[in-house]
């Protein structure tokens, strides 16, 4: 039983070492995708985009539509990709 009980231990310690990881990989990631952004010139973008993306957050701030830490982060991959300006100038306004 004595076996049992470390080996149980260990596994959770190895399961806690892999979530910090996955939390260390996750910050590193959108720091690359901070440094990528703000290395790109700023554009413009047009004044129904940029109500769009405030008022969806506006609902987001009031709680409503809101998504998951990994759907969040799934969203603004997709962003980064589809929309490249949008990123740029939502995070050099510091939106």
């Amino acid at each position: 039983m004595g076996d049992t009980v470390a080996e149980a231990v260990n596994y959770s310690s190895i399961i806690r070492k892999i979530e910090e990881i996955e939390r260390d990989l996750e910050e590193l990631k959108l720091e690359l995708l901070r440094r990528q952004n703000e290395s790109r010139p700023a554009e413009k973008i047009d004044d129904e985009l940029y109500e769009e993306l405030l008022k969806k957050a506006e609902r987001l701030e009031e709680g409503e539509d809101a998504v998951s830490g990994e759907e969040a982060i799934r969203l603004l991959e997709q962003t980064l990709e589809d929309h490249p300006k949008v990123a740029h100038n939502t995070i050099s306004q510091g939106l």
